[in-house]
């Protein structure tokens, strides 16, 4: 059930930091011009360095999430190989006991 979770979340953000990367070109069309105020274009700078700030935020996490999403899936595959391996050997003992008893 973690995994699931983790495989949702991790899904969640990488779509949302590629819709923000798609975006980016009508989030940012209303630039300011060369002659406007100083406070306008300073305005402008913080939203594009926050938007972009934010866009690498969600990549980082997106990309935590999947290491994440890899190590349980590793462990998971590693239990689950014990519990094979656990079973065989027990298939394999009893069977070697069938074959004393005959």
């Amino acid at each position: 059930m973690r995994l699931r979770r983790l495989k949702v979340a991790t899904t969640l953000l990488l779509v949302l930091a590629i819709g923000a990367l798609a975006a980016w070109p009508w989030v940012f069309a209303a630039k300011p011009a060369r002659d406007a105020p100083q406070r306008e274009r300073e305005a402008y700078g913080v939203w594009v360095v926050a938007y972009f700030g934010a866009m690498i935020v969600l990549f980082g996490a997106a990309a935590a999430g999947g290491l994440l999403v890899v190590r349980e899936t590793r462990l998971e595959f590693r239990e689950r190989s014990r519990a094979n391996l656990d079973a065989l050997i027990e298939g394999l003992r009893e069977d070697h006991q069938k074959k004393g008893d005959q």
